[in-house]
């Protein structure tokens, strides 16, 4: 659409606006507004599983106008409720519904909260179409064709046209955000590696830069993904005290593991890292509160969705207990006599490659299945990439000679 056809169009909604308030229907109905993309796995969950006995429930009496994101027309319907209720670029993703003025998000919020407003809103005498003003354009033209006929969800156009099975996850994300993709690829990779790599390192081991390489690599890594988060349009104090964590954590590693050989300290300092970006993740999934998204991922998309519970608890609390775990068997080793010692680190080294195996499963899940990237699961991943190569009992291979960046002596046969 050229700019003068939008000057005019917006024109247009300004001088018309008062009057399709004015008209706004009150007849008792509850009315509402569905974003949707045909390509959303989240948004087939709402539409085909959640809504269905939703409506049955009420019947006639509640209203859903779903709006396609993908066409033309639905992205002006979205841009103009953006503006009309100052949803910041975070926030906006798929399924959205907004009703009563209010805005609810995934397909954790709407099947929850839907019934529940509509059932206040029909105490209460209805609940009109919402109010931003391309949605009152696009309901009087409903209105005029449809001569006021007994109102049916709306557009016509639905998701039998695009059948979920036609659907790949990874193809959509890969579509809309080609970014987040390439670096879920790479870290997935680098579990896979990292996990494999415990056993190489039982015989032989890798020469001392290679796990100096990936440390750095992943502080890297780190370091984008954190300024993609501080460059959301809104953030708050919980999710800047984690991001600061999380990015001056690494970098002290980082420069503990290349240069000072402190490599107990280096695992202290990442499993403390861990801690809080579990704790914010388990504070979003249990609260159901949106998360600071930045530019690379949709991290309301992953939080909101059924993978982010595991038999009902939230992978944030599982992360929670497996990080406090591993800090305290890290601290017991600082502290623990020489003859004890060794057995701890096999016992840190045994969670951190279950850590491993569990963040695989969960990575996986996310550009595969889910079709959305979490940048705050990826910082955990890079977390644990990080543990794996920290606590492996590595020796050059060249001269088979133990060096001091061990994190413990490897016992002797």
């Amino acid at each position: 659409m050229s700019i003068l056809k939008r000057f005019i169009l917006l024109s247009f909604i300004l001088l018309m606006l008062p009057s399709f308030t004015a008209n706004t229907q009150s007849d008792g109905k509850v009315y509402a507004v569905l974003f949707f993309s045909p390509s959303c796995s989240h948004c087939h969950q709402v539409i085909l599983e959640d809504l269905p006995p939703i409506r049955e429930q009420f019947g006639d009496d509640l209203v859903v106008f779903m709006v396609d994101v993908t066409t033309e027309s639905g992205q002006m319907m979205a841009q103009s409720a953006y503006q009309h209720y100052s949803i910041p670029p975070g926030n906006r993703g798929v399924p959205m519904m907004i009703i009563d003025e209010q805005i609810l998000v995934g397909s954790i919020q709407i099947p929850t909260q839907l019934p529940v407003i509509t059932e206040v809103g029909l105490l209460n005498g209805g609940i009109p179409v919402p109010q931003f003003p391309v949605m009152q354009i696009a309901y009087q033209e409903w209105v005029a064709q449809n001569n006021a006929a007994q109102p049916v969800d709306a557009p016509a156009e639905t998701l039998e046209t695009t059948p979920v099975e036609s659907i790949s996850p990874f193809n959509a994300i890969w579509e809309h955000d080609p970014v987040a993709s390439v670096i879920t690829i790479m870290i997935l990779v680098g579990l896979i590696i990292s996990v494999i790599g415990i056993g190489v390192t039982r015989e032989g081991g890798f020469p001392i830069f290679v796990p100096r390489l990936i440390v750095v690599l992943s502080t890297i890594v780190v370091s984008l993904l954190t300024v993609s988060i501080l460059l959301a349009s809104e953030t708050n104090a919980m999710a800047l005290v984690v991001i600061g964590v999380t990015f001056f954590g690494l970098l002290m590693v980082s420069g503990l593991a290349v240069f000072g050989n402190r490599i107990q300290t280096a695992v202290v300092i990442l499993t403390v890292v861990g801690l809080a970006l579990s704790a914010y993740m388990a504070y979003i999934e249990m609260t159901a509160n949106p998360a600071v998204c930045g530019v690379i991922g949709d991290c309301n998309a992953v939080q909101q969705s059924e993978y982010a519970f595991i038999m009902g608890i939230p992978v944030g609390v599982l992360g929670l207990l497996g990080y406090t775990l591993m800090l305290g068997i890290s601290l017991i080793i600082i502290v623990a006599p020489q003859a004890f010692r060794y057995r701890f680190v096999v016992m840190l080294q045994t969670v951190v490659v279950l850590a491993g195996l569990f963040t695989i499963y969960l990575t996986f899940l996310e550009p595969f299945v889910i079709g959305a990237v979490c940048a705050w699961c990826l910082l955990s991943s890079l977390v644990v990439i990080n543990l794996m190569w920290l606590v492996l009992p590595m020796v050059k291979t060249e001269s088979e000679i133990v060096t001091e960046y061990l994190m413990y002596q490897p016992q002797p046969a």
